[in-house]
């Protein structure tokens, strides 16, 4: 998964947790073993309450310019 955003008047409804669960649903039949993503803070609880675990890798990131 890769930029689940929604926009800060529109969060807290219940949308990103739809669309999640059409996405995870598809997955499901199209036979998809793993899914990977990384979260925000904002987001963890979310993705908790679908089912991510927190793993033990940490993003790493250097900015050159």
């Amino acid at each position: 998964m890769y930029n689940v955003y929604t926009n800060p008047e529109y969060r807290r409804r219940g949308i990103a947790t739809q669309v999640m669960t059409a996405l995870l649903q598809e997955a499901e039949k199209l036979n998809v073993a793993v899914i990977d993503l990384l979260s925000t803070d904002d987001g963890k609880s979310l993705y908790e309450k679908l089912g991510f675990k927190v793993q033990k890798y940490t993003p790493m990131k250097l900015r050159l310019k």
